[in-house]
């Protein structure tokens, strides 16, 4: 689902970021160190492969993370797994969902399956771009990589089942994902 190291280089601010520095919230690091230590799983997978981040208008002081962030993983039983020296520690975890949301499960699957479907069609954009000579081809697959992460932000801000429409613009941008792979 998603990994974490005491390796991992911190993730640095947004280039000409729209705050001031302590809006941003600190990155975390899972310490090597010996003792008991606390690390915060956001609940979400890796960012997804966009072109551009930015900071939300609605900062907070400290804890402003840029956007867009991964999909919200469902709520379900799932397994935390820390590996210390070769020696492999598990721990169960369940996510429940917030009980204000009344969203019904199976809404809240076609909504996670279209979100990770996005990210899936955004990772293929960005490995394409990298690939890809400069000129249309790459002009684009960098429009279809915008358009594709307006619609992962669109799957990523409500706790409604996706609208038939926008359902059928990820359909719509998938098959000209595959076009423009396909030549």
């Amino acid at each position: 689902m998603r990994r974490y190291s005491s390796d991992d280089a911190p993730e640095p601010p947004v280039e000409g970021r729209n705050i001031p520095d302590y809006w941003i919230r600190p990155p975390q690091q899972l310490s090597a160190a010996a003792g008991s230590h606390r690390f915060v799983w956001d609940l979400r997978h890796a960012r997804p492969a966009v072109a551009n981040f930015s900071y939300p208008i609605a900062a907070v002081y400290r804890n402003t993370d840029k956007e867009p962030r991964g999909s919200w993983v469902l709520p379900g039983r799932y397994t935390v797994r820390l590996t210390v020296d070769g020696t492999r520690y598990e721990q169960p975890l369940v996510v429940r969902m917030d009980p204000r949301v009344k969203t019904p499960p199976a809404s809240l699957a076609r909504m996670y399956a279209a979100s990770r479907g996005i990210d899936s069609a955004l990772t293929q954009v960005s490995e394409a771009i990298k690939a890809a000579p400069s000129g249309s081809k790459a002009d684009e697959l960098r429009r279809l990589q915008g358009q594709l992460a307006q619609l992962f932000d669109l799957m990523e801000e409500t706790d409604d089942a996706p609208t038939t429409q926008a359902m059928a613009a990820i359909r719509e941008k998938r098959t000209e994902l595959s076009k423009l792979l396909a030549h």
